[in-house]
């Protein structure tokens, strides 16, 4: 069920054979901003919990012959113990690779076809899971909001040439390189109740912070979930891709906890938008889409 995390040593065999028609794109071909999306789920965990998280891929209309997607979570607390490709988008006809870095809270997921035939297989579907990721958080977890984010540097060189590590994906002629809408994701973690105490909201969350919303996307409704570590005036707001404040769900005292809000985008179009929460003392930004 599980694909192992593979060494370095088969890494640099992959990426010198198996993955450079797919890296070639980012060097030799044209870079398109594309509509697709990949998000992570966002998802409840009790420390010492083993939990999945799907990666998945959404609003695809492309002949997909290739793709690879770098993140990198939150660590100590969070450890990989393993990724699977059952009952994903993936065919029998592309392989499902995984690289780990040594001692670094980041991974790789990358689908490349497993045989370099003329034409090169496609994926057609329009979405799906791409992955699922399976960590096992740390019994000292506190109640918090962990994310997972995209990785974006061109760190990796091979034969004089920067390669770039990023979210990007290769069509079948393998003339362009698509880089889609990326949505995070985050561990919620709901630490237990300390003994002897009844009351829902008695553990605390330690720091101020606010999570994906979920679904993402979503239509025409979502969930915000926000963290309080002590009591304060809260306002939520939510803009669209041009700056504009669209709506305002929220915006009163909030004692400390873990609250949520639901934001109804039933009058508002498809697209990208991002919502803020301010508090007394900072603010924090979250990108999400509505698709109709």
């Amino acid at each position: 069920m599980f694909e192992r995390v593979i060494s370095m040593k088969r890494i640099i065999i992959v990426l010198t054979v198996a993955m450079l028609p797919v890296l070639a794109t980012s060097v030799m071909a044209d870079v398109i901003a594309w509509d697709g999306i990949v998000s992570v789920d966002t998802v409840e965990a009790a420390p010492g919990d083993h939990f999945g998280v799907k990666v998945r891929l959404s609003n695809n209309n492309l002949a997909i012959s290739g793709l690879e997607i770098p993140l990198k979570y939150s660590g100590p607390l969070l450890t990989l113990d393993s990724v699977s490709f059952a009952e994903t988008l993936k065919p029998d006809d592309f392989g499902g690779l995984v690289y780990q870095e040594p001692g670094q809270s980041m991974v790789k997921i990358t689908y490349v076809p497993n045989s370099f035939v003329n034409p090169l297989p496609t994926i057609m579907t329009p979405s799906g899971v791409i992955a699922e990721l399976f960590f096992t958080l740390s019994s000292e977890a506190t109640s918090q909001v962990l994310s997972i984010d995209s990785v974006n540097h061109d760190t990796l060189i091979y034969a004089g040439v920067h390669w770039w590590t990023r979210i990007q994906f290769s069509d079948n002629a393998g003339e362009n390189t698509y880089l889609p809408i990326y949505i995070p994701g985050a561990i919620i973690v709901k630490a237990p109740t300390a003994v002897g105490e009844d009351d829902g909201n008695s553990t605390l969350p330690s720091e101020f912070g606010l999570a994906q919303n979920y679904p993402n996307p979503f239509n025409p409704s979502t969930t915000i979930e926000f963290s309080l570590p002590r009591g304060s005036q809260v306002r939520l707001e939510v803009f669209n891709v041009l700056g504009q404040r669209v709506a305002t769900p929220t915006d009163r005292w909030y004692e400390a906890g873990v609250h949520k809000v639901t934001f109804d985008a039933s009058e508002q179009p498809s697209g990208i938008y991002f919502y803020r929460l301010s508090y007394e003392g900072g603010s924090q930004t979250e990108k999400m889409v509505l698709l109709k």
